[in-house]
C-alpha cells in the first residue's frame, strides 16, 4: 500500500528539527517551505473558521447589504460597516437593499441607533422618492418609529416603538412574503398582524429599505450575515444570493448572445469569433455614416432589413453570405467590410436553420409539426374542462349574458343589470390552482363591485378594455368571482377570463382557432427565450399568431418585408396597448391596431389591423435569469443617476425614452469595456459611433446591472425609459455563488 504523496519544490531548504527523513534530506514541517507560484497566485491568511464578523463580512457570502449605488442623496447619506450602517443628515432620504425579492419569504433586522427613522418594503424606485412621495403613491409600505404605518397617503396607527437614544436603541424584525406580497414586523419577538400589499403596491420586484425622518440619524441593518436577535418564523430566510437565485439560470450567455468587432478589408472573409452559430446578426459601421443591417436564418443570409428605415427587405449578396459555426461570412460591401472603416455585430442564437421550422436545433418541414398551423395551439390557449357559464348565478344579463364571458370571443361580454350581480362559483376548483389570473374587460366606475375569492380587486381593473393581470392570488384555487354594477352606465364588463395562460371556454363551445394565422417559417430557442417567425397576413381583422416560446414575450420587434412600412416595437413595461417605432424617435403611442390592446400569452401573440397585406418577420424575447431582461426605470435628471438591477453584467443594452421623443441608444461592453461608457450607437440613425468616452450620455455596466452617470434627457430626464438588456455573465450561479461577472 502506498502512503500519502506530497509534491514539493526540489529546493526544500535546510532540514528542520522533527522533519521526515527522505533520501534527499529531511522535509521541513515549518511554514517556511518554498512552493512554486504560478500566475498571479498569492499567499492568503484567510481562515475559514474565523468567526470575527469584521473578517467574514464582505466575503463571497452573497448576503445583501445597503446599495451605495441606489441611495436617494449621496451628499447626505454615508454607508459604513460593510454597508450595513447608514448615517443620514437631512430629511427623508432612503437607502435600499442590494438584492430584490420577487418570490420567497425573507427576514431582516433593523436597529435604529439615533433619531427618528422609518423602514419597510418598497419597489425599486422608492429611492427616487421623498418621504412624502412614499406616503402618497404605491411604491412602499413604510413603518415609522413613531408607531405609524404609512402607505398611499393613509396612516395606520401602531403601538409605537421606542425612540432610539444616542447609544443605541432596539431591534425590529421585518418579514416579507414576496409570493403573497404581505409584510409583518417582529417587535420583542412578537409578530405583528399581516399587512397585505398585493392590491396596493405596484411592481413585481421588492426591496427592504431604511430612511430617516428629520435631522441626523443612524440605522443598522442585518440581512443574515450576523446572528439574528430574534429567530425568523418558519419558512423565512435571510436575504442572500443563494435564497433568491432562480430555479434555472443561464451560466454561459455567450452561447446565445455575442458581440464581435472588426476592421474592414474589402475581401470576402469569415468572422468566426463568436461562441455559437447565430440565427440573427445585426451589423453597423462604427466609423462611417451608414445603415444598420439585420439578417436572419429564417429569411436567409442575403436578405437584409434596415432598423433605421422603413424600407422593405432587400437582397444583398455583398453583405452577409452565410451563417457559420462561431460566426458568419462577409461579402465586400462597404456597409459591412470597407477597408477604411470599423464595424460591430450583435448576434443572437435562436433554434437553428436545419429546415423551414426549427425548434431547439431540430428541423421540421411544416408548421403543423411544431404547432404553428391554424388551430395548432387550441389546447394551450383554452381551458374547456367544464361548462363554466352554468356555474354563474344571479343577474339577468340584460347588458351581456353570462355565457359571453366563456365563449372565447373577445368582442362580447357578461354584465348584469345594475340592480343585480353575477356570481361564478367553481364546483371543481381543484383544476384551477392559480399561477396567473387575468380578466379581459373594463370598469366604468370605481363604485362597481368586483371580487375574486371574496377579495376586492376592482382597483386592478382599469377603464380600458384590455387584459388585466390580477395579482395576489398565486397558489389559491379559483373559487368565486363576483361582479356588480352600480347603475346601467356604471357597469363592469367581463369579456373573458384567463387562468395560467388558458382562456376559460365552455365545453360545448367552439372558440376561434388559435392561432388564426399560420407561420411560414421559424427558428425558436425555448431555453434562451428567443424566437424568429415569419408569416403572411391578408386579414383586415386582428389575428393570433404562434410566437413559439414557452412564456409570453416581453420584447417584440415586428417588420413588414415589402413596401415602406415602419417597425413596430412591443415592450412589457409600456404594455401591449402601446407601441414604439424602432426606426424613429417617437414617444410611445396607443393604438389597438398594432397589438389589439392585448398582451401576449404563453403561446400566442395578438396583432391588430395595421399588420395586414404583407409578409412579416417578428423577433420575440422573454426574460431569462442570467441571460436577458426587459424593463423600465424612472430617470432622476441627475449625473448621479438611477441604478437598475438586472442579475447579470450586461453585454448589450438598448435604452429608449418613452414619455417624449428621443433616439434609441445602444451600448455594449465590447466596444467600451471600461466605465464610464458613452460609446453608443443609435439604431434609428445612420450616425457614426459616439466616441466621447466617459462624458455626455454615459453609464456604468456593472456586475449586476447598470448605473446611469449622466443627466442627459436622452437617458435620464425625470421621465420613463424602457430597456432591453442581454448578459455578458450572470451575477450568481445556480448555487447562489458568485459567477464570473465583472
Amino acid at each position: 500500500m502506498i502512503g500519502p504523496v506530497r509534491v514539493i519544490n526540489s529546493n526544500i531548504g535546510a532540514p528542520a528539527s522533527g522533519g521526515e527523513a527522505t533520501s534527499s534530506g529531511t522535509l521541513s514541517n515549518s511554514a517556511s517551505v518554498l512552493l512554486n507560484v504560478f500566475g498571479d497566485a498569492a499567499a492568503t491568511t484567510f481562515n475559514p473558521f474565523n468567526t470575527d464578523i469584521n473578517t467574514v463580512r464582505g466575503q463571497e457570502t452573497g448576503y445583501a447589504t445597503l446599495n451605495p449605488l441606489k441611495v436617494s442623496d449621496t451628499s447626505s447619506i454615508v454607508l459604513s460597516d460593510g454597508n450595513l450602517r447608514v448615517d443620514i443628515t437631512g430629511n427623508y432620504y432612503n437607502a435600499v437593499s442590494t438584492l430584490g425579492m420577487s418570490s420567497g419569504k425573507f427576514y431582516c433586522e433593523i436597529s435604529p441607533v439615533r433619531g427618528y427613522s422609518y423602514f419597510g418594503i418598497a419597489t425599486g424606485d422608492v429611492v427616487t422618492n421623498t418621504w412624502g412621495g412614499d406616503q402618497t403613491n404605491n411604491t412602499a409600505w413604510v413603518l415609522h418609529t413613531n408607531g405609524s404605518i404609512y402607505h398611499n397617503n393613509a396612516t395606520t396607527n401602531g403601538t409605537g416603538f421606542p425612540t432610539p437614544g444616542t447609544s443605541g436603541g432596539y431591534t425590529l424584525g421585518l418579514l416579507f412574503d414576496a409570493d403573497n406580497k404581505t409584510m409583518r414586523y417582529v417587535d420583542k419577538g412578537a409578530v405583528s398582524k399581516v399587512y397585505n400589499m398585493a392590491n396596493t403596491v405596484d411592481g413585481d420586484l421588492f426591496y427592504f429599505f431604511v430612511g430617516g425622518d428629520a435631522g441626523s440619524y443612524e440605522i443598522d441593518v442585518n440581512f443574515g450575515q450576523k446572528p439574528f436577535k430574534f429567530p425568523p418564523p418558519d419558512g423565512f430566510q435571510p436575504l442572500n444570493a443563494a435564497n433568491i437565485r432562480p430555479e434555472t439560470v443561464i451560466p454561459r450567455s455567450d452561447q446565445f448572445v455575442g458581440i464581435t468587432t472588426w476592421r474592414g478589408n474589402d475581401t470576402q472573409r469569415d468572422i468566426s469569433t463568436l461562441n455559437m452559430k447565430p440565427d440573427l446578426v445585426w451589423i453597423k459601421q462604427r466609423t462611417g455614416s451608414a445603415n444598420h443591417s439585420l439578417m436572419d436564418t429564417v429569411r436567409g443570409a442575403t436578405k437584409n432589413i434596415v432598423p433605421n428605415d422603413t424600407q422593405g427587405e432587400g437582397t444583398e449578396t455583398g453583405y452577409l453570405n452565410a451563417f457559420i459555426d462561431n460566426g458568419f461570412s462577409l461579402g465586400t460591401s462597404s456597409i459591412v467590410n470597407d477597408a477604411s472603416n470599423d464595424y460591430v455585430a450583435w448576434a443572437w442564437k435562436a433554434g437553428g436553420n436545419k429546415n423551414t421550422f426549427n425548434v431547439d436545433d431540430v428541423g421540421y418541414a411544416s408548421a403543423s409539426d411544431v404547432g404553428m398551423n391554424v388551430g395548432g395551439q387550441n389546447d394551450n390557449a383554452y381551458n374547456k374542462s367544464q361548462t363554466w357559464s352554468s356555474n354563474v348565478s344571479g343577474g339577468s344579463g340584460a347588458y351581456g349574458a353570462a355565457a359571453n364571458a366563456f365563449n372565447g370571443n373577445l368582442s362580447n361580454y357578461a354584465s348584469p343589470e345594475y340592480s343585480s350581480a353575477m356570481t361564478y362559483t367553481n364546483p371543481s376548483a381543484s383544476d384551477t390552482v392559480i399561477d396567473t389570473f387575468e380578466i379581459y374587460g373594463r370598469q366604468y366606475s370605481t363604485s362597481i363591485t368586483l371580487e375574486l375569492n371574496d377579495t376586492d380587486i376592482k382597483s386592478q381593473l382599469s377603464t380600458t378594455v384590455t387584459w388585466h393581470n390580477i395579482t395576489g392570488f398565486s397558489g389559491q384555487t379559483f373559487n368565486k368571482l363576483y361582479w356588480r354594477p352600480t347603475s346601467g352606465n356604471l357597469e363592469v364588463r367581463i369579456y373573458a377570463i384567463r387562468i395560467n395562460g388558458k382562456i376559460l371556454v365552455d365545453t360545448s363551445v367552439t372558440p376561434p382557432d388559435a392561432p388564426s394565422t399560420a407561420n411560414t417559417g421559424a427558428s425558436v430557442g425555448t431555453k434562451q427565450g428567443f424566437s424568429i417567425v415569419k408569416f403572411t397576413n391578408d386579414s383586415t381583422s386582428p389575428i393570433t399568431l404562434s410566437h413559439g416560446l414557452t412564456q409570453a414575450p416581453t420584447f417584440v420587434l415586428l417588420k413588414a418585408l415589402t413596401g415602406s412600412v415602419g417597425w413596430t416595437v412591443g415592450h412589457t413595461s409600456i404594455g401591449f396597448t402601446k407601441r414604439l417605432k424602432l426606426n424613429g424617435t417617437d414617444a410611445e403611442s396607443a393604438s389597438a391596431n398594432f397589438f389589439f390592446d392585448s398582451p401576449p400569452s404563453d403561446s400566442l401573440i395578438t396583432l391588430g389591423a395595421n399588420n395586414v397585406s404583407n409578409d412579416f418577420i417578428m423577433y420575440s424575447w422573454h426574460d431569462v435569469p442570467g441571460l436577458q431582461k426587459f424593463g423600465s426605470y424612472e430617470g432622476n435628471n441627475d449625473n448621479d443617476g438611477v441604478f437598475v438591477e438586472l442579475g447579470f453584467r450586461p453585454s448589450i443594452l438598448l435604452i429608449k425614452r418613452v414619455d417624449n421623443t428621443d433616439d434609441w441608444f445602444l451600448y455594449d461592453g465590447t466596444r467600451r469595456p471600461i466605465n464610464v461608457n458613452s460609446r453608443y450607437l443609435r439604431p434609428n440613425s445612420t450616425a457614426v459611433e459616439n466616441t466621447g468616452d466617459g462624458a455626455g450620455t454615459g453609464l456604468d455596466l456593472l456586475s449586476n446591472g447598470f448605473k446611469i452617470r449622466s443627466d442627459s434627457s436622452a437617458i435620464n430626464a425625470a421621465e420613463t425609459y424602457i430597456y432591453a438588456a442581454w448578459a455578458e455573465a450572470p451575477t450568481v450561479d445556480l448555487y447562489g455563488g458568485g459567477a464570473n461577472a465583472r
